[in-house]
């Protein structure tokens, strides 16, 4: 049996879709953005305005007309049926080494309010440097490292109230 997927749209309409649906599309990128997509013999290009895999929720343009677009994947849809909760509101409370490495720079102090995806910290791993972004909107708490430290992966490098 296929995966289904379960798509809101501007919090008016849903839908479902199944893996095969998606099979279905013909999707070409047209650019960094920009998709031309085919379907039941229907031309459309889609510009992808905001993205967030991680929570489900994009903004996509399509004919000059904005579409808020909530995605539950297959997983989100058998955890809500269960009975439970996706979690998708629970705030992260702090910032951990995604990787062991050199901390080259912290870009916040304590008390300092960030927003999501403000660069934090510098990480260098294997000769490559990594911003840590902020995974939401917050004050800085505590700062675990300072600049110039070896991390293990896991380490706490920040906290929020």
């Amino acid at each position: 049996m296929p995966e289904r997927y379960r798509a809101r749209v501007n919090d008016k309409h849903e839908f479902s879709l199944s893996e095969d649906d998606l099979k279905g599309l013909d999707i070409v990128k047209t650019d960094d953005d920009t998709y031309h997509i085919i379907y039941n013999n229907q031309s459309v290009f889609l510009r992808v305005i905001k993205s967030d895999s991680s929570s489900g929720v994009y903004q996509m343009e399509m004919d000059g007309a904005l579409f808020d677009i909530t995605l539950e994947k297959p997983l989100d849809l058998f955890i809500k049926e269960m009975g439970f909760s996706v979690g998708k509101g629970a705030l992260v409370d702090r910032v951990t080494a995604p990787m062991p490495g050199l901390l080259l720079d912290v870009y916040v102090e304590e008390g300092q309010e960030v927003e999501k995806d403000e660069p934090l910290l510098v990480l260098e791993a294997m000769k490559m440097e990594n911003v840590i972004l902020s995974p939401r909107k917050g004050v800085i708490s505590g700062i675990m490292q300072e600049k110039g430290q070896t991390v293990d992966k896991g380490t706490e490098l920040i906290s929020f109230e």
